[in-house]
């Protein structure tokens, strides 16, 4: 008897302490570093259909989480002190928010795919937020998104210039429509390949502020018939460009021209660090050759890296590589120096096996979901599972066994406005074909002529010889 309740004894204590544990296996999993930002305003939010006022606790910031299936389950962690500090259950559809404490990590382990937002700063509803949205299929690219706007800044601080909350990017001719999820279609269309088209969404205002974008709605739908690229325009943040092929490493991106909405002191730049020795080209959406680089073995073991200023702000641009680089894309407030990008968080990852050079403004914080052996900077090393491992900023070089997740940050004034869509490792290792023809230019000479140049010389032979031209050519005497 008493072996019986020793053992029944045993069997609640394992169960309470998976229960309990952060290493809890889960299908979808999210890190997050909430940078030590100062606490937000009072904002404004629409919440089923009505305006509600928000106000965040001191020294906090704010983490949505989004519903893409009904009867969805969510834990949140803080990695800091190993507790739990929310379980949610979503709808599809469903928002929940949650405040986390400033300078703090945390992981989100959800039994269903979910979209995960993080913002935050003091200047957050004015100042807008730069992001890529996430689709609803997994990755950044696709034809159907949830999406819950990032904040427009305020006219009067961006002077009205891009100041899309939604940019949608098309890798093909593709038609599409835009709803809030009221139900009401807010417009359809069609967009052509290499084109933008930019809406102001409905989205969090600072408290008192008036309207800054169409919808009545907290959660807008894209449906489109091709994939596309979706992407918020902040003030003077950034973005690490996602790869066409899948994942951030790659050498075929589609980008914004300026991550970050325009004011007379930003400067629009875009910093590429190649893997290994490597040609980059970057082409206008008429496929012009902009501006070309060439990395060689020396460059690589320099750190080298090359930042391109555009001067073209209004269109996209195509990036093309030999070998594998990282992209990332924004505009610095009063500085050409790309180290003084931001303020922002962004990022990216890397799939097992995977090398990539990137560049971090202020700092970069390495996730990983099991004990991964890295080779970081030429030094292997062992990141253990939810322990994050900070770095500081320039150029680095990533190798690892099993994928890492990697939190950009740039700090350029002190965090007063950041925001970003956070992938789980799911996001990172889905793969895409390129588009068929993508970045290639048309010549007016197509392979299928060749055959009907060689029908038309056999024809015209036929014909001569049935009509005793060759012969009689053949026949003459000298």
């Amino acid at each position: 008897m008493k072996v019986c309740s020793l053992m029944i004894l045993l069997c609640l204590i394992v169960l309470l302490s998976l229960s309990s544990s952060p290493l809890l296996e889960a299908e979808f999993i999210y890190y997050v570093h909430v940078p030590p930002s100062s606490t937000m305003s009072s904002f404004d939010e629409m919440v089923n259909g009505t305006r509600k006022t928000i106000i965040p606790p001191p020294n906090t910031a704010l983490l949505d989480v989004i519903g893409l299936n009904d009867d969805t389950h969510v834990k949140i962690w803080d990695l800091n002190k190993g507790e739990l500090l929310y379980f949610l259950t979503l709808d599809e559809g469903e928002v929940k928010s949650v405040f986390i404490t400033c300078n703090s990590s945390v992981k989100v382990v959800s039994d269903k795919r979910v979209l995960v937002y993080a913002s935050g700063g003091e200047q957050y509803p004015n100042l807008g937020t730069t992001c890529i949205y996430p689709s609803a299929e997994g990755g950044f690219r696709g034809r159907e998104f949830l999406i819950l706007p990032a904040t427009i800044p305020d006219p009067l601080l961006a002077e009205g210039s891009m100041s899309y909350n939604l940019l949608i990017m098309s890798l093909n001719d593709s038609s599409f429509e835009l709803e809030d999820l009221n139900g009401s279609k807010l417009d359809q269309g069609s967009i052509m390949r290499y084109g933008m088209k930019g809406y102001r969404l409905w989205c969090r205002v600072r408290h008192g502020c008036r309207d800054r974008g169409i919808g009545s709605s907290q959660l807008f739908r894209l449906r489109s018939s091709y994939d596309v690229l979706l992407f918020s325009l902040g003030t003077d943040g950034f973005i690490v460009a996602p790869a066409l092929s899948g994942g951030f490493v790659g050498n075929l991106f589609f980008i914004p021209v300026c991550a970050g909405v325009m004011t007379p002191k930003s400067t629009p730049m875009i910093v590429i660090v190649p893997a290994k020795a490597c040609d980059v080209v970057i082409l206008s959406r008429e496929l012009k050759i902009l501006g070309t680089k060439k990395f060689s073995e020396e460059d690589v073991l320099n750190s080298a890296y090359w930042v391109y200023r555009p001067k073209e702000l209004d269109e996209p641009l195509i990036i093309k590589s030999s070998g594998n680089i990282t992209v990332l894309v924004g505009s610095a407030y009063g500085s050409e120096s790309p180290e003084y990008l931001g303020d922002d968080i962004a990022f990216m990852g890397i799939r097992a096996g995977e090398e990539a050079g990137f560049f971090a403004p202020t700092a970069a914080i390495l996730f990983a979901r099991e004990d991964t052996d890295v080779l970081l900077d030429n030094r292997s090393m062992r990141l253990e599972a939810d322990k994050p491992l900070m770095i500081g900023g320039g150029v680095h070089y990533l190798k690892a066994n099993k994928s890492v997740i990697i939190e950009i940050l740039g700090a350029s004034a002190g965090w007063r406005s950041w925001g970003a869509y956070v992938p789980s490792f799911n996001d990172i290792e889905i793969s895409y074909q390129l588009p068929k023809g993508f970045a290639i230019k048309e010549t007016w000479f197509k392979p299928w002529m060749i055959i009907l140049i060689v029908i038309a010389i056999i024809a015209a032979i036929f014909i001569l010889i049935k009509t005793g031209v060759i012969g009689r050519i053949f026949s003459r005497g000298p």
